[in-house]
């Protein structure tokens, strides 16, 4: 059966390749690769933090990710060590306050408060208007005129004057055009969204609202259109190098 630590370290032998070449093309400290090679699990970190290492360090070395992460499994001894949790037995209610009554009750509570409300409205203005415009007649048969209250005239109210609305920001757009197999590492206003190898013949566009970092291990393999306007190559075959760009210009820097 193949082991982990043998797999990776012919693969990097066949491709002429050191620890150091590694390192920096996969950004990937030294000390974790020879690890990895050596599958000594007390220098790696966390299985999770792990995995996804290996995972780029194969992609590196044209390995199949999935099956190096087999391999560290087994390295970890992870199912002796967590072992197989069993499922959570739902518990069952019968509760009698199912959606549909507490929906209905909803309802009805509503339409009583509206009915309330009506009624109040209607009996404060009975109370209010009543005999106003009409004639009432007293209790020893003679006629009082109730005067008709005058009733206000209403102003016209001008409408708002419209508002202009503020012209958003472009943000900035990256185009990279990949010519050449290389690793990034694209950050866009302060998150990392991608990671990993892409292949010659690949497009990818990243937007962001201030600003995009990429870090590449081959900056001779990317072909950068900034906000719509080419910009070339990185930067050498072969160069490890970090770049950003803004709303204006692209300018080198850290993320």
């Amino acid at each position: 059966m193949a082991k982990l630590g043998e797999t990776l370290r012919m693969a990097r032998e066949q491709r002429q390749l050191t620890l150091e070449d590694a390192e920096r093309t996969t950004l990937i400290r030294q000390k974790i690769l020879s690890a990895f090679e050596e599958e000594n699990v007390a220098q790696l970190p966390p299985f999770v933090y792990a995995r996804g290492l290996l995972k780029i360090y194969a992609e590196y070395l044209n390995l199949d990710a999935n099956e190096m992460v087999r391999l560290l499994e087994q390295t970890y001894d992870l199912p002796k060590r967590y072992g197989v949790i069993p499922a959570t037995k739902r518990i069952s209610t019968n509760s009698p306050f199912t959606p549909a009554l507490f929906v209905t009750i909803i309802i009805l509570l509503g339409l009583s408060l509206l009915l309330l409300y009506l009624y109040q409205e209607y009996s404060s203005f009975v109370s209010s208007s009543g005999g106003v415009g009409t004639s009432a007649t007293q209790p020893s048969g003679t006629v009082t005129s109730v005067a008709v209250l005058p009733t206000a005239t209403p102003t016209a109210t001008p409408w708002p004057s419209p508002t202009a609305t503020p012209t958003p920001y472009p943000g900035v757009t990256i185009e990279a055009k990949i010519v050449d197999r290389t690793w990034l590492r694209v950050i866009v206003d302060g998150v990392m969204v991608f990671q990993g190898i892409l292949e010659p013949g690949m497009t990818m566009t990243w937007a962001g609202k201030d600003k995009v970092f990429i870090r590449t291990g081959n900056a001779g393999g990317v072909e950068i259109t900034h906000n719509g306007k080419k910009r070339g190559l990185m930067g050498s075959r072969g160069e490890v190098l970090d770049r950003e760009w803004t709303r204006a210009q692209p300018a080198e820097g850290q993320p």
